[in-house]
């Protein structure tokens, strides 16, 4: 009786192409890279963070000093304006790293 048995079809180590696209591990990753991966993780929580820390200021100057409501609206467009700029100085600090020395 014959048997089934597993072939692997797969090529073996010595025969494999070396220019496959295989994501590099984190050694051999350039300051670069691992800048631009620590820079979008981020601008999320930059994009979240900056207004609730507008809209918190707003709300304690409100309840604690009597300021009008307004005010409360104000610090949280604050806040995102805050936390958009931050964003824009953080990609210009990532396109800054990215560029090559001009040599």
């Amino acid at each position: 009786m014959m048997s089934l048995r597993a072939i692997d079809m797969s090529e073996p180590e010595s025969e494999k192409s070396p220019d496959r696209d295989e994501k590099p591990s984190k050694k051999t990753r350039s300051f670069g890279e691992r800048y631009r991966e620590s820079a979008m993780l981020a601008a999320p929580t930059i994009i979240i963070v900056y207004p609730l820390v507008g809209f918190f200021i707003g709300w304690l100057t409100v309840k604690y000093w009597s300021f009008p409501e307004w005010v409360m609206l104000l610090t949280l467009v604050g806040g995102v304006a805050e936390g958009i700029r931050e964003i824009f100085r953080l990609n210009k600090r990532i396109s800054q790293k990215n560029e090559p020395n001009g040599d």
